[in-house]
């Protein structure tokens, strides 16, 4: 409980932001990340934060949707095992990611060639995941907005809108700001 408790404070702000600052903020690092020179592999720390913040930022934002919808559903009596589901996924994730953090700046440079393949398998889990994120969060958000339990036909286009994030957030986050309204 303690860690939904963490979560739900630092994702929290991102249900109320507007559509082209939450665009900036998520799409930003993805966006530099295309243009960035070859020395920034010098700074760890600056080369993280590009290839990974927009990850961790669509992340966060994925679970203040997800959030704000399970509230709105339960305030309404309507139980849902979405984000029971979406938070195991959550925990799966942040376990893999800091796995991944681990492994690339300790291990990676002293395992033998052949255990090298381990980084791929790690990654693949990862994009599983945020597709299971994304399909959890889809369905939370369309159970929200119709106020009853969404079937596979009503999330269908809030799933490809959450796929193309960069431009769908223009489309979803005006339906978050909606929920409970």
């Amino acid at each position: 409980m303690k860690m939904k408790n963490i979560l739900s404070t630092i994702s929290a702000p991102f249900c109320q932001m507007n559509s082209l600052w939450l665009f900036i903020l998520i799409a930003g690092p993805f966006t530099f990340n295309f243009y960035q020179a070859d020395d920034i592999s010098s700074f760890p720390f600056l080369n993280f934060l590009l290839t990974k913040g927009n990850a961790i930022l669509l992340f966060l934002w994925l679970y203040s949707v997800s959030a704000k919808a399970n509230n709105f559903l339960l305030s309404k009596g309507l139980p849902n095992k979405a984000f029971d589901n979406f938070y195991r996924l959550s925990i799966g994730i942040i376990v893999l990611f800091l796995f991944s953090i681990v492994f690339n700046m300790l291990l990676i440079n002293t395992l033998p060639d052949n255990f090298k393949h381990i980084e791929s398998i790690i990654s693949a889990l990862i994009i599983l995941f945020f597709i299971g994120l994304i399909i959890n969060s889809s369905i939370l958000l369309s159970s929200a907005e119709k106020e009853k339990t969404a079937i596979s036909t009503d999330y269908y286009g809030t799933f490809f809108l959450f796929l193309i994030y960069p431009i769908g957030l223009f489309f979803i986050q005006p339906r978050v700001k909606n929920i409970g309204l």
